[in-house]
């Protein structure tokens, strides 16, 4: 099946929700390689190298581009999906809440991902009196 996929550049990054195109090319005559995953497709066309980082608006979605294989005059272009671009009508204008950060982590927040660089901290109550409880030490605050 001969499908028509847009070829473009962006120098925007990977998290970047509005992406500005540049150097936007047509190229009729492409083809899905099967089995086809829509998160991680591959696409062939003939000829050589396209000068692209994007592929735009294939599937309802946008893609990177993360490889090129030539092969007999076949150009097997490898994807992955641009998540942010692609439901960029659906984030823009909402509010997130960020649960994980590779530079501020929440101890409290149980993520295997990002390890706690310190214990966390926890509170335990009696009858009048809260001990924070942090590693091996223990601190008493008394109510007066």
């Amino acid at each position: 099946m001969s499908m028509t996929i847009t070829f473009a550049n962006t120098s925007n990054e990977y998290y970047d929700v509005n992406k500005t195109y540049t150097n936007v090319k047509e190229c009729t005559g492409a083809s899905i390689v099967y089995p086809c995953d829509i998160l991680n497709p591959t696409f062939k066309i003939k000829g050589g190298k396209i000068d692209a980082n994007a592929v735009i608006n294939v599937f309802g979605r946008n893609y990177w581009i993360t490889s090129q294989t030539l092969n007999e005059g076949i150009n097997y272009i490898s994807c992955s999906v641009d998540a942010f671009s692609s439901f960029k009508d659906d984030l823009n204008g909402t509010t997130q809440f960020v649960t994980r950060s590779e530079k501020h982590g929440n101890a409290y927040i149980n993520d295997n991902t990002y390890v706690c660089t310190s214990e966390p901290v926890s509170m335990m109550y009696d009858d009048a009196n809260a001990v924070i409880v942090s590693g091996d030490l223990h601190y008493v605050i008394g109510v007066i």
